[in-house]
């Protein structure tokens, strides 16, 4: 029967290098991006984080007064 720490050790070795091929994997993944879609990735998260601020900025400062 092996130890504790041994089944921890593999664990560990498999966490480690499903880590390393899912980085390596998405730095190709991003290398292969031409800048028209960079641009528009870029663009969407910055309307995105304009529409939560928009959202969440409004809701701590109280309601408006009429």
């Amino acid at each position: 029967m092996r130890s504790t720490a041994d089944r921890a050790s593999e664990m560990w070795d498999d966490v480690s290098d499903r880590g390393q091929r899912y980085y390596r994997q998405g730095s190709r993944a991003v290398g292969d991006l031409d800048s028209t879609t960079l641009s528009g990735f870029l663009i969407a998260g910055a309307i995105g984080f304009g529409i939560a601020w928009l959202i969440f900025v409004t809701d701590r400062l109280g309601p408006r007064p009429v």
